[in-house]
């Protein structure tokens, strides 16, 4: 029953096969046992929410199959989800060596039927921030800050991003390394017209989408 059983999130579709030429596939998912009275199998199932999907395959002159059966389990309702949000690059502003930085975790989900208790943000092993959304220092370079949360059940989750410190960029300079090339044009390209926006570096002009205004930003500033 691929994909197997296990944690998941969002939707999956669980299909069902057999080895023997010719027999129908009968299934539940309430978690009691198929019968031959049971639904046909005859397209992937969809499963969004915890559910155990149970499946006997019978065939004309042979006996019915043994019942084989695969749990799939909604992650939010074993753990919390940590969310750190999308990396980023941030300005700088005043050139000081370091930037105030507002880190938000606020999109965090407990498990299924608790509440969030604590949100803690470090940096390797150093504390930087306590709560879910808080403004804190960060100097010049790339940090990768981890977000642990815990929940009301007593389990945790973590989430990592990834936030550099730096000048103002050429516009353009989607990846951040100081000059407007091909592989700046690569980023634009891969995220031209997404709808939402995949990847913000190739929004050069902030306007949320990346479009024709971004790649005449590009052409404009390519080779500087």
């Amino acid at each position: 029953m691929p994909p197997g059983g296990g944690l998941f999130t969002g939707t999956i579709e669980v299909t069902i096969a057999c080895a023997t030429a010719g027999a129908t596939i009968h299934y539940t998912t309430d978690g009691s046992l198929p019968t031959p009275a049971s639904p046909t199998y005859a397209a992937p199932i969809p499963v969004s929410t915890t559910t155990t999907v149970t499946a006997l395959a019978v065939a004309g002159g042979l006996g019915d199959s043994s019942r084989a059966s695969e749990t799939f389990t909604l992650r939010s309702d074993l753990l919390p989800t940590a969310v750190a949000g999308p990396d980023r690059y941030v300005i700088d502003t005043d050139g000081n060596g370091y930037e105030w930085v507002a880190l938000d975790g606020s999109a965090s989900t407990p498990r299924t039927g608790y509440a969030i208790t604590s949100y803690v943000w470090r940096e390797g092993q150093a504390l930087v921030a306590t709560s879910a959304v808080q403004t804190v220092p960060l100097g010049a370079g790339t940090h990768t800050l981890t977000l642990q949360v815990a929940d009301s059940s007593g389990q945790t989750s973590t989430d990592d991003i990834v936030i550099t410190v730096g000048p103002a960029l050429t516009p353009g300079d989607a990846d951040r390394d100081g000059d407007v090339d091909l592989d700046d044009f690569v980023i634009l390209k891969r995220n031209f017209g997404a709808a939402p926006l995949a990847d913000d570096r190739a929004d050069f002009d902030g306007d949320g989408d990346a479009d024709l205004d971004d790649f005449v930003i590009l052409k404009r500033n390519f080779g500087s």
